[in-house]
């Protein structure tokens, strides 16, 4: 839900790079539009932990009990481990290749 209209809608931009901004952009406007997207994206994300297959959930814990084993001074980290896995492998591919990831069907 998300995704989609993004890939319609091409009147809104994210670009906050001055050295890839488009002169006819303005970087404060392309900053709230960026931040406004980040918060809808955390909250659909928070959302759904209650759909998060049991699998994944289950090899989240078997990871963090073995970061916990190998690194018991800091709990923090491991949870940020398993955090950075879980985005890294699921959450920025489907974000950056929705096409790819089967969310949208290809471009033609």
């Amino acid at each position: 839900p998300l995704i989609k209209p993004l890939l319609e809608e091409t009147n809104q931009s994210f670009e906050v790079d001055p050295a890839r901004l488009d002169p006819s952009e303005d970087i404060e406007e392309n900053r709230r539009n960026l931040i406004a997207l980040t918060q809808k994206v955390f909250d659909a994300i928070v959302s759904s932990a209650d759909k998060f297959p049991p699998q994944l959930r289950s090899m989240c814990h078997c990871l963090y009990q073995v970061l916990s084993k190998r690194f018991p001074q800091f709990p923090q980290n491991n949870i940020g481990a398993v955090g950075t896995v879980i985005f890294l492998r699921f959450i920025n591919p489907a974000i950056v290749s929705p096409q790819e990831m089967g969310i949208v069907n290809k471009q033609k």
